[in-house]
């Protein structure tokens, strides 16, 4: 099966440009990146970049570059993606394990999970190193990278559209898919080099997000009543 790799971005187009050879070594004819850019990099630089890449890709821009909208930007490259597999991938994410291909293999064995990688090594560019690890990713963590089949993520509306800024957003689809059948699995051979970067200019939002993240009798099904994943 097919995969569409997501890539959300703020600003991002150096990071995955560092990261983006460990990626497409993995991918097969038909595959494709979706990606979704909700700062102010321009359309033309994007394409410019991703052309020379020779990949298949869509891209979208939303937001209007005050990091408000990043939940709808996964949202508008899920609802656009064409696969039935879906990878999500921060752009500041380098795979050191074939994270691609094993996550596949595990969906065939077991499509009804959200598989993520098991360990994280953080550096900066370019003076650490991916043998220099700080900090070890958990399964019960937002994923950095996660694979999961695209109509898991449609049955559960998508990414909950009311977590503004940065953080739970994640966590929060995690939960839901949860509670609709798709567990969490974490493959703990899989490595990945997440690069250091500053976080978006935005103000501390934890609280806000928190009160949807743990709100009682939460739905399983985000959006509901909402036309959601428009750019």
């Amino acid at each position: 099966m097919n995969v569409s790799v997501i890539v959300t971005s703020f600003n991002r187009l150096k990071y995955l440009a560092r990261s983006m050879e460990s990626i497409k070594s993995q991918l097969e004819e038909g595959d494709e990146f979706v990606i979704v850019e909700d700062g102010k990099e321009t359309e033309f630089e994007w394409r410019r970049y991703l052309d020379d890449q020779k990949v298949n890709y869509q891209f979208f821009k939303t937001g209007n570059g005050i990091y408000r909208s990043g939940v709808k930007a996964k949202n508008v490259a899920l609802k656009n993606s064409k696969n039935p597999i879906i990878i999500i991938n921060d752009p500041e994410v380098m795979h050191i394990s074939p994270c691609i291909i094993e996550m596949k293999k595990r969906l065939a064995e077991n499509p009804r999970l959200f598989i993520v990688p098991g360990e994280g090594h953080f550096g900066r560019w370019p003076n650490d190193t991916h043998e220099e690890s700080t900090s070890i990713i958990e399964k019960s963590m937002s994923p950095f990278i996660g694979a999961v089949m695209r109509d898991e993520l449609i049955a559960v509306g998508g990414w909950d559209e009311r977590f503004v800024y940065w953080g739970n957003d994640d966590t929060d689809l995690m939960h839901r898919l949860g509670l609709n059948g798709c567990q969490t699995d974490c493959m703990t051979d899989l490595k990945f080099f997440h690069q250091f970067h500053n976080r978006p200019p935005a103000e501390a939002m934890g609280d806000y997000n928190e009160g949807f993240l743990y709100e009682k009798n939460k739905s399983i099904v985000a959006n509901i009543g909402k036309e959601w994943g428009n750019g």
